[in-house]
């Protein structure tokens, strides 16, 4: 995944440096990673922004996509949102089989940031 991440990050750094620029920094501030650009109320099914996700996810790279395509399809991505579970997320990686999990709440909320 490393991989991918490393051939295709470019989009994402240009991203941050645009999003520091927005908050009028020459580069991004540990404080603003996370602060939403704008706020939205939407909401959006798991189903669909798994769609959304793979859909974005291609547009870094086909290979990034089919891992992440592989990682929803064989449960590596534990999303359950249930009392007293943080809302914030943690991937690990192993190496050696290659695989990955990530830990996440997902409450059905859309928000930019």
């Amino acid at each position: 995944m490393w991989a991918a991440v490393n051939k295709y990050k470019q989009p994402f750094a240009d991203y941050l440096n645009q999003k520091a620029k927005m908050f009028g920094d020459k580069k991004m501030q540990a404080y603003n990673f996370w602060a939403p650009i704008t706020q939205s109320n939407q909401k959006i099914n798991y189903e669909e922004a798994v769609d959304f996700i793979l859909e974005h996810f291609n547009q870094f790279g086909t290979e990034l996509e089919r891992f992440s395509r592989k990682a929803f399809a064989k449960g590596w991505i534990e999303a359950e949102n249930r009392p007293n579970k943080s809302a914030v997320a943690f991937c690990a990686g192993f190496p050696l089989s290659g695989e990955s999990r990530v830990f996440m709440t997902y409450d059905g909320r859309t928000q930019m940031s």
